[in-house]
C-alpha cells in the first residue's frame, strides 16, 4: 500500500470551521507490484483532527492508522505528501518502521511551487498582458489591423490566449505568444496613433521597458517546458525522469533570472 498524507487538493493540513482545529488526511492507495498497468484506487483511511500539527504527530499518527489496518509493516511501499517541511520530516522518524517504504513529494505541489516562481518573476509582464488584451476589447476593426501588421512580419495570426493567473496553461501559453511577437508589439502601436486614442496609446507604451523585454525572453524560455510537463501530467505519460529533467532546467533557468534581477 500508499500512504498519502493529504487535505485539500495540494495535501495541506485545512482548518475544521467549527473548532478551527488542524485537520490530517490519510489516503491508503493499495498496490499491485507484480502487475505493470493497472488502475489503483484511494481510499481514506482515516481523518484526524487535531490541535496542533507538526512532523511529530504526523509521523504518529501514520503509524497508528497503520498499525489499525493490521497491515505488514514491509508492505507499506511509499509515503506521498507535498513539499512542506515538516510532512517530509515526518518520513524520517517513521521509515525505519517500514524498510520498504520510499518517499515521493506530490507533483501537483510541485508545479504550484514553480509557478509560484513564475508568477513573482512575471508580474510586469501580466500587467502588460492584461493592458494588451484590453486594447483589443471590443475592437473588431483594431483586431483585423493587428491581424495583418503581424501576418506581414511572418508570424502566426493565432489569437492570444486570455492571461488568466487562476489558469496557468492559459496564462502561461500567453507568456510564449507575447514572447514570440514582443519585439514587434511597440512598432504596432505607433501605426495605432491616427486611429486610436493616443493618451491610451501611451499607456501601454509606457510599460515597453528593458526590463519586460528580458521577462518576456526568460520566461518564454521556461513556461514552454511547464506547459509540456502539464499535459504530460494530463495524459498521464510524465515520468520521473521528465520530472527531474523538469526540475534542473527550471531551477538554471531561474538562477539566471535572479541575477538579471539581482
Amino acid at each position: 500500500a500508499v500512504v498519502s498524507t493529504q487535505s485539500g487538493h495540494y495535501g495541506r493540513e485545512t482548518s475544521d470551521n467549527v473548532t478551527e482545529r488542524s485537520v490530517l488526511n490519510l489516503i491508503f492507495t493499495p498496490v499491485n507490484v507484480n502487475t505493470v498497468e493497472q488502475s489503483t484506487v484511494s481510499y481514506i483511511a482515516d481523518q484526524i483532527y487535531l490541535d496542533s500539527l507538526d512532523h511529530k504527530v504526523v509521523a504518529r499518527e501514520v503509524i497508528k492508522v497503520v498499525d489499525s489496518y493490521n497491515i505488514p509493516h514491509h508492505k507499506i511501499i511509499g509515503y506521498v505528501c507535498d513539499n512542506v517541511a515538516y510532512m517530509s520530516k515526518a518520513f524520517t522518524l517513521f521509515s525505519a518502521f517500514y524498510e520498504n517504504c520510499v518517499h515521493v513529494s506530490c507533483t501537483a505541489h510541485l508545479f504550484h511551487l514553480l509557478f509560484g516562481r513564475v508568477s513573482v518573476y512575471g508580474n510586469d509582464v501580466h500587467s502588460f498582458m492584461v493592458k494588451w488584451s484590453g486594447y483589443f476589447k471590443n475592437s473588431v476593426q483594431r483586431k483585423k489591423r493587428f491581424s495583418m501588421f503581424i501576418e506581414s512580419k511572418g508570424l502566426s495570426t493565432q489569437k492570444c490566449p486570455k492571461p488568466c493567473t487562476t489558469r496557468w496553461t492559459p496564462w502561461m501559453k500567453a507568456v510564449v505568444w507575447h514572447a514570440e511577437r514582443h519585439q514587434h508589439l511597440e512598432e504596432f502601436l505607433s501605426t495605432e496613433k491616427e486611429y486610436s486614442d493616443t493618451a491610451v496609446i501611451g499607456e501601454i507604451s509606457d510599460l515597453f521597458t528593458a526590463d519586460l523585454e528580458s521577462d518576456f525572453e526568460y520566461l518564454g524560455s521556461i513556461v514552454p517546458t511547464l506547459i509540456e510537463a502539464i499535459e504530460s501530467v494530463e495524459s498521464n505519460s510524465l515520468t520521473a525522469h521528465h520530472l527531474i529533467q523538469i526540475n534542473l532546467l527550471t531551477s538554471k533557468r531561474f538562477s539566471r533570472l535572479s541575477l538579471v534581477h539581482g
